[in-house]
């Protein structure tokens, strides 16, 4: 169980993954009020997995933009007719 950073609302999960979201009211019915506003936090929160995905992937795409001038003149030189869609010889 967790409250919201506002207290406005109560998180619950059972066993079986179905999540459950209360509204906090007092005896009234009216919701509950808070005497100071939270700002925002500036951190955000990810798996280990995700970071070091983006960490791959991020050097996978700066090993390729450097090494594309070099793979595009190979392939030009190797393959002209692939690239082009016409064939000079």
């Amino acid at each position: 169980m967790r409250m919201s950073f506002d207290d406005q609302y109560l998180f619950t999960v059972s066993e079986d993954a179905c999540l459950f979201i209360f509204k906090a009211v007092d005896k009234e019915g009216r919701g509950m009020k808070r005497d100071k506003e939270v700002g925002y936090a500036e951190e955000i929160l990810i798996t280990k997995s995700d970071l070091e995905e983006k960490v791959r992937t991020k050097r996978y795409v700066n090993l390729f933009w450097c090494c594309k001038d070099t793979f595009i003149l190979h392939a030009l030189r190797t393959y002209p007719c692939a690239l082009s869609g016409v064939c000079w010889y």
